[in-house]
């Protein structure tokens, strides 16, 4: 199910994981609670704070029969097919109030179970509208109105998806304390028998530095289940508690892959470039294996790690996403794309498949993707099965999507720059008409830049939209889709597809750095000096260091449009 509102971009850009970092720009935080204001008002819902509990309160059902309900999950992996029929279809009918059972059930032993109780989640999820519930959470956590946090764990069982609940948790740490004083409602919770309320109160309390509650809270790195050990370990790591750290590796060989992907990323962020080279993996040996080099990795340098000194925002880890579009295979020749995303042993870690064509995508959270799609003319941000969350329709000829840091949407199409803000206001448009324009960016300084199919840069005030300067970078482009980066000195790398080069030019149009690649599609200067290229017709993405040596490459099944490293 698609949603039909605008999830607020910049909740979703500056978030690692729950309770990592605040949101900021370089004038300060960012107010989205406009922008979730506008969302609950278009869908016609009220936005004080007695409305906010109402709306979780009246999404909050009945416990059905604990007892009827953990039958009906073991009966999903009955030997008789007709057993398991009709526990699917009652579980089926019960709705959310299922939701909480087949949470669990979604880590079941019995590949039959745990595969039906997948699929029964995401059918009476996708139900549920993500966006609503999340700015809703949001909101709360902002009005922290009385009763909060009772409203909020008993909603936690049927939140939509895991982005919603970790907007629950968030706001549940700053309504866990009310005049001074905790919430009863927190401290029961660490002990309530759903797992997710545990999880849920113990972030929360972490987060919120509750010291009454907080032993309590950390004892949850030993909870029976293992998706409350790592929810309370991320919290306990994010707040620079080093006890969280051997819980958060010790997560890695009980949960699936896709369920442990932010977890690898906030340990590989804490190691640098000290970090294990394994992959997660996809079957319990390679798991074992990751678990054992990261295991080595802490018993090395655990007496040596400062974790309020590291920047969990910014600091590399190693990880390449790349679109493709696929080939034309016999009895298929209509070409689709897919994204994917490649470890640093550039195993793929995962993937989805755009039937309707992607030329772009970048990494908007730990597990959210924006796709830009121009064939249907739209912006998707989709999690790592390819499973929409959120859309905005673009004009036509669109080329590239740039989220900016403070929640932001720069839009290049071949004839126009445009921006609009959190809310779909646009706040800045400069068109031309004659279809001319071939790639697009806005720079730090508030100025944009975009080029021509003749070869021309041209460099805009981002204000008045006057032209500052106008340069040749040396020849047609040659295709449509590309990248421009700017880099930290000013200076803008630029692959030109058609000289089969990559270049680097000063503020005044200078070359100052040059490297020949077979027709370059996208290029992206690196932390550590490497270029990383991509070369479309090839199929290749390769990084090559500061002398232009290749230091790797790798195939993809495709032509790659982009690749970009995190």
């Amino acid at each position: 199910m698609r949603s039909q509102h605008a999830l607020p971009l910049v909740s979703i850009l500056l978030c690692l994981a729950p309770a990592l970092a605040a949101v900021q720009t370089k004038e300060g935080p960012v107010d989205e609670s406009a922008a979730d204001e506008k969302l609950l008002r278009d869908a016609k819902l009220a936005t004080d704070g007695p409305a906010l509990l109402r709306y979780f309160r009246d999404r909050t059902h009945k416990e059905a029969d604990p007892k009827r309900l953990a039958l009906l999950v073991e009966q999903l992996g009955d030997v008789k097919f007709s057993v398991r029929e009709q526990a699917y279809a009652e579980l089926l009918s019960l709705g959310v109030t299922s939701l909480p059972v087949l949470k669990e059930a979604s880590n079941h032993a019995d590949d039959e179970v745990r595969n039906r109780a997948v699929e029964l989640r995401q059918q009476i999820e996708e139900r549920a509208d993500p966006a609503i519930q999340a700015a809703t959470a949001r909101l709360i956590g902002l009005r922290r109105p009385e009763g909060a946090a009772e409203v909020l764990l008993h909603y936690l069982p049927f939140a939509a998806d895991e982005s919603v609940l970790d907007d629950i948790c968030d706001a549940l740490a700053k309504v866990a304390l009310r005049e001074g004083k905790v919430e009863p409602a927190m401290a029961a919770a660490l002990q309530d028998k759903l797992a997710v309320k545990r999880a849920a109160a113990g972030a929360a309390i972490v987060t919120a530095h509750i010291k009454d509650l907080l032993p309590a809270a950390r004892a949850l790195v030993t909870d029976p289940a293992v998706t409350v050990r790592l929810r309370v370990a991320v919290a306990l790591v994010a707040q620079h508690h080093r006890d969280g750290v051997q819980p958060l590796i010790d997560c890695l060989k009980e949960l699936p892959a896709e369920q442990t992907l932010a977890a690898e990323e906030l340990l590989l962020r804490i190691a640098g470039d000290k970090a294990p080279m394994v992959s997660l993996g996809k079957d319990e040996a390679s798991q074992e294996e990751c678990y054992a080099a990261w295991n080595q990795w802490w018993q090395a340098h655990a007496k040596k790690i400062d974790l309020t000194k590291i920047d969990y925002a910014e600091r590399p880890v190693g990880f390449t996403l790349v679109i493709c579009q696929t080939r034309p295979v016999a009895g298929k020749p209509k070409q689709g794309s897919y994204v994917c995303e490649l470890d640093r042993a550039k195993n793929v870690r995962w993937k989805f498949d755009v039937p309707t064509g992607s030329m772009d995508a970048v990494m908007v959270g730990p597990q959210r993707i924006m796709v830009l799609e121009r064939t249907s003319q739209r912006v998707t941000i989709r999690d790592l099965k390819g499973k929409i969350k959120w859309e905005k329709m673009v004009p036509n000829n669109v080329l590239s999507v740039q989220p900016l840091a403070n929640g932001n949407l720069f839009v290049v199409t071949q004839n126009s720059l445009s921006e609009t803000d959190p809310t779909g206001q646009e706040v800045f448009r400069y068109a031309r008409n004659n279809h001319d324009i071939y790639r697009g960016r806005k720079l730090k300084s508030g100025d944009v830049v975009f080029i021509t199919n003749q070869g021309n840069l041209t460099r805009l005030d981002g204000k008045t939209q006057k032209e500052l300067k106008t340069f040749a970078i040396g020849g047609f482009l040659g295709n449509l889709y590309g990248t421009v980066q700017e880099l930290p000195n000013g200076n803008l790398l630029i692959p030109i597809y058609q000289r089969s080069l990559v270049v680097e030019f000063d503020a005044d149009g200078k070359q100052v750095w040059s490297m020949t690649v077979q027709n370059p599609s996208s290029a992206q200067r690196l932390p550590n000096g490497n270029t990383l290229v991509a070369s479309q017709f090839q199929g290749r993405v390769m990084e090559f260091d500061e002398s232009s040596r290749e230091v790797w490459s790798t195939m993809l099944d495709g032509n790659v449009f982009v690749a970009r490293k995190r």
